[in-house]
């Protein structure tokens, strides 16, 4: 059978883009905004340079070559104190920026949301722990898989199709187009909400008063057989 897209989920897609691949370089940001609130100069310095380098020692092979060249026998911890930095902070969102980028990301090749979905229920959900049989292996991902800075510049690519459902079997299709079926005719047949969901509410998630609208449960429609 034919791949057909059943759901996009594109609203968890951008959030992925945005508050876990992003975010990364909003830290790079923040790194470069710390250094020069501790004097570092980084007129210098771009994006992939703060990527491949340590902040923390970005900082301290900045301030040792300046005690060096002011005067090689000057305590450095003095000499930071004299100056009022620190690499506290700088520290701190080291810590985090390498946290981000170690961390690795599973994802099912297809029908991503579903599978996670039965992981999660499929103790108390014989249908999900049914379909968790057929489900491929997930396939690891790191942020370089997604994330690729050159200079001051940056890409993002998150593959669609890690948020895309699509359906796996004929019977699915003809429920989908039974349920629009029924939808239909209920609304032209002036039938109530609380009547027309009954039937279907187990597939549909959420309709309108009015008949006139529907959003179906694709984790449980991908569940058919």
């Amino acid at each position: 059978m034919t791949k057909q897209l059943l759901y996009y989920n594109q609203q968890a897609h951008e959030n992925f883009k945005i508050n876990t691949v992003r975010y990364i370089v909003d830290i790079l940001h923040d790194i470069k905004k710390e250094l020069e609130n501790q004097k570092v100069d980084t007129s210098k310095f771009t994006l992939e340079y703060l990527a491949q380098n340590k902040p923390s020692e970005i900082f301290k092979a900045f301030y040792t070559a300046k005690r060096n060249k002011a005067d090689k026998d000057f305590d450095y911890d003095s000499y930071l104190s004299n100056f009022n930095v620190n690499d506290k902070k700088l520290k701190e969102l080291e810590e985090l920026y390498t946290n981000l980028v170690n961390k690795t990301h599973k994802f099912y090749p297809i029908n991503n949301d579903f599978y996670l979905t039965c992981d999660a229920l499929y103790a108390r959900n014989s249908k999900m722990e049914k379909a968790l049989i057929k489900a491929p292996s997930k396939k690891v991902y790191s942020i370089d898989d997604f994330l690729k800075i050159r200079g001051n510049d940056y890409t993002i690519d998150v593959p669609k199709e890690l948020y895309i459902l699509y359906a796996t079997n004929k019977n699915q299709l003809e429920t989908i187009k039974n349920i629009d079926n029924y939808i239909t005719a209920c609304r032209n047949l002036n039938l109530d909400y609380k009547t027309a969901m009954a039937p279907v509410k187990e597939f549909v998630n959420s309709m309108d008063q009015d008949l006139k609208s529907y959003e179906l449960n694709y984790n449980e429609i991908l569940t058919i057989v």
